[in-house]
């Protein structure tokens, strides 16, 4: 854990303290995790070139500030009073389950979706101990987690610079605010998508590619090229920004 802590602390003084990118290869772990067809493989901590572990914490850091201090002191401390323990938990669900009481929202979801391993051992939600899901259906219940599911993978060094900087002034686009493309033509094996120019709006982070309700992949920029269908919709993608408790 020392060294995932010095690559954390070094991010955060390099991103939020002298304004430069963070390590960790984000655009990559957004283009892998994007597609809804992810949850169809292994996810993507596979040991591969991308495979930087702490992106996955980093992505967490940069949507709820203060999240890897608190995350550390739980393994210092321990849980809250009334919070149940991670006995019986495995190392890797522990860390899902401590990640999600640091942020006061049930992150197994995103961790499934990461495929997410530690010393060899991959958390997933089916697979998880009984210690670790009545654990959580138990703070669920209490209202002491939340379901949300904000989708971390969108959310990087540069998010993490506005959440500083602007907090809650940050514009909020809903999930459920679609857009039409300016224009769909075939080009090559793909398709090229042009859609409204919105990378001067504060707080806006991309663009959601959906086809038949399931999500195909994310774009940045106002220009984008899809693999071979026809692509029929798209919409905003959300910029998550929320409070966390100190």
């Amino acid at each position: 854990m020392l060294e995932y802590t010095n690559n954390m602390v070094s991010n955060f003084n390099e991103t939020i303290l002298e304004g430069l990118p963070s390590r960790g290869n984000h655009s990559k772990i957004t283009q892998l995790l994007a597609p809804d067809s992810v949850l169809e493989g292994d996810g993507i901590a596979t040991g591969g070139s991308y495979d930087n572990t702490y992106v996955a914490w980093w992505n967490i850091e940069s949507a709820f500030p203060g999240y890897w201090s608190r995350y550390n002191n739980l393994f210092r401390y321990g849980v809250p009073q009334g919070y149940p323990t991670a006995d019986g938990m495995s190392a890797v669900e522990k860390q899902v389950y401590y990640s999600s009481i640091a942020t006061d929202t049930d992150l197994g979801y995103y961790f499934n979706r990461y495929g997410y391993r530690f010393n060899g051992n991959k958390f997933t939600l089916e697979g998880a101990a009984s210690a670790y899901k009545s654990a959580v259906e138990k703070l669920i219940l209490e209202k002491k987690l939340s379901t949300a599911q904000p989708k971390l993978w969108y959310v990087g060094a540069d998010t993490a610079t506005l959440v500083y900087e602007y907090g809650d002034k940050l514009a909020i686009y809903s999930e459920k605010t679609k857009i039409s493309p300016l224009y769909i033509g075939k080009e090559g094996n793909g398709y090229r998508i042009n859609l409204p120019d919105k990378t001067g709006v504060l707080g806006h982070l991309g663009y959601e590619i959906t086809e038949n309700g399931k999500v195909i992949g994310f774009t940045t920029t106002s220009t984008t090229l899809t693999q071979p269908s026809t692509k029929k919709d798209t919409r905003h993608a959300t910029r998550y920004a929320p409070t966390t408790s100190g």
